[in-house]
């Protein structure tokens, strides 16, 4: 079950911030992948993160690690799935006002490996396939601190030299400029954000961050494209019946309690079902839309 704890943090930390477009690693989170159906056990995205957000993800299949990026749902975005490779990686397509789409990719390599590396190039590959210029932004947790990104050389004495040389000649390769020079754990970089269009970059800094790493907040001049807001259902939970909510949810807890031998998910599952199945029945709500949508 995801830490209540880290979930307010996560909140907090976008509603500070407050971006247009997210790029997150070791989400550890469960049960979603690009391309399939969400597991029946999954942690879904509304129990984590912003109502406000969309969020594309790539969980692991095991404990740990995972990758997504999140888009303010008032922007025209979808998923590229068939850009996904065997590396933890996800790609979003953003939509922009009267520029090319961005192509917005969140990568972690928790290990330096040569593995990771041939797969993000086969990933970017896919996307630079045909004649047509892409626009994108990579960002994420490279583990790779040991590259000097003014003068593009690996330092001397450095750690799996031949991982970090292999991702330095990798971006020069495919054209990307790494944007983002202060240090996000300790003195070293390792939280990197890579672009094919440096011009747009203003600035891209360290901010204190939820965990062990900085937050990078990078600004590029860009216009999105938005899309008028779709109606929502708002819960008006002042003139709800709580006597009846109460009741109910005694009798939850006294079910969850003689089914204490049932997988933790399964009850998991049971939990959050019943408890928003409670809601609906016993709190009006209404259908509005967000003052601030644009057409």
């Amino acid at each position: 079950m995801f830490e209540l704890k880290k979930k307010n943090k996560i909140r907090a930390a976008v509603e500070y911030v407050k971006p247009d477009l997210i790029c997150g690693t070791e989400s550890w989170l469960k049960g979603i992948k690009p391309g399939r159906d969400p597991e029946k056990n999954c942690i879904k995205s509304c129990e984590v993160f912003p109502d406000n957000y969309i969020f594309h993800r790539n969980d692991r299949d095991s404990l740990g690690g995972g990758v997504f990026t999140g888009i303010k749902s008032n922007l025209v975005s979808d998923e590229k799935v068939e850009l996904v490779t065997e590396c933890e990686i996800v790609w979003t397509k953003v939509k922009l006002k009267s520029m090319k789409d961005l192509y917005l990719a969140s990568f972690y390599m928790p290990h330096r490996n040569m593995k990771d590396i041939i797969q993000l190039k086969e990933s970017i590959n896919k996307l630079a396939d045909g004649n047509k210029y892409k626009q994108m932004i990579i960002a994420g947790d490279f583990n790779c601190p040991d590259i000097d990104w003014d003068t593009l050389v690996v330092k001397p004495g450095a750690q799996d030299r031949e991982v970090q040389q292999a991702l330095l000649e990798t971006s020069i390769d495919l054209g990307l400029t790494q944007v983002q020079r202060e240090p996000t754990r300790y003195n070293n970089l390792l939280d990197l954000v890579f672009t094919n269009n440096p011009s747009l970059c203003k600035s891209s800094t360290s901010i204190p961050g939820i965990s062990d790493h900085a937050m990078v907040v990078t600004d590029f001049d860009i216009i999105p494209h938005y899309i008028k807001q779709s109606k929502r259902k708002k819960y008006m939970f002042n003139k709800a019946d709580w006597d009846s909510i109460y009741k109910e949810m005694e009798q939850l807890s006294t079910t969850m309690e003689s089914q204490i031998a049932t997988p933790v998910e399964e009850l998991w599952s049971t939990f959050t079902t019943t408890v928003f199945t409670i809601i609906d029945k016993y709190t009006p709500s209404k259908v509005c839309t967000s003052r601030k949508s644009l057409p």
